[in-house]
């Protein structure tokens, strides 16, 4: 499995898949400000299809606790009860 960082972000293997070094995330469209108030799933395809890096994309609700740990590849989709998006999706 190789490092989803960009080159020079350390050789295949030597990190976990998306935990690269603070400001150097994958190449691509990492922010979707355009999505907030758009349907949950039409963000998730919408950000699956403008950046192929990032696989890890879901939604999720509101109010969920999470991990804190940083993944340059993932993308979470954070929507309300009606599955309407409420924050900008950012990679990390």
């Amino acid at each position: 499995m190789a490092s989803s960082c960009p080159p020079g972000g350390g050789p295949p293997d030597s990190k976990p898949p998306g935990s690269c070094p603070p400001g150097s995330g994958p190449p691509g469209k990492t922010s979707w400000p355009e999505l907030v108030g758009k349907k949950g799933e039409v963000a998730v395809a919408r950000i699956k299809s403008e950046n192929p890096h990032m696989r890890d994309v879901f939604t999720i609700k509101e109010g969920t606790p999470v991990t804190l740990e940083i993944r340059f590849d993932r993308v979470r989709v954070w929507v309300n009860d009606s599955d309407i998006v409420t924050q900008v999706p950012t990679a990390g």
